[in-house]
């Protein structure tokens, strides 16, 4: 039962700061479950099975995932492509 209570405690305030735009913002600017889940005192797989009963909250988290990673590659293409005095 405690699992239960802790998945609507993670739910409720999920919802309260924003749903799945407070998710997309947070994984898509870098945050990580992992991070998200120490903040609930669960493992990082607790955390994502719990949101995907939500299926908004699973859509947000995948194309988060897919932002913060073309965001990534950018970075580096970036840092590649600057000429040596740059650095």
């Amino acid at each position: 039962m405690a699992g239960k209570a802790l998945r609507r405690r993670i739910l409720a305030d999920v919802l309260s700061k924003g749903g799945a735009e407070y998710l997309f913002e947070q994984i898509a600017s870098g945050n990580t479950l992992t991070a998200l889940a120490k903040e609930y005192d669960c493992s990082r797989q607790y955390l994502s099975t719990s949101l995907k009963t939500i299926p908004e909250y699973g859509q947000a988290l995948s194309k988060a995932r897919q932002e913060a990673a073309d965001a990534l590659v950018a970075v580096s293409y970036t840092h590649l492509t600057l000429p040596t005095s740059d650095l």
